[in-house]
């Protein structure tokens, strides 16, 4: 599949920690984004070792993000679950 136009340039336009986030989320991406954001890095001439530092620090990042998403959502259903308890509770007559 063809990247639309313009892709590269937005690309050249992120931060090296930013396409490593796209490199660390690859299912979510086509493999011709992968591609071109593994070559904005080469450009970028940065060495294995420190994408790799990079791409370490991203993947805690996200997982530090998802944990928080989570327990925010087993919160929210915490509540949801008291306030139909008590929604039921009162109006049952």
């Amino acid at each position: 599949m063809k990247l639309p136009p313009g892709f590269a340039a937005r690309l050249a336009e992120k931060t090296d920690e930013q396409l490593c986030q796209i490199l660390a989320e690859a299912p979510v991406y086509l493999p011709e984004a992968l591609d071109a954001a593994r070559a904005e890095l080469r450009r970028r001439k940065l060495t294995p070792e420190r994408v790799a530092e990079i791409q370490i620090a991203t993947r805690a990042k996200l997982a530090e993000q998802r944990r928080v998403e989570e327990e925010s959502r087993r919160r929210a259903g915490w509540c949801h679950h008291l306030v139909l308890f008590l929604f039921h509770c009162i109006f049952r007559s």
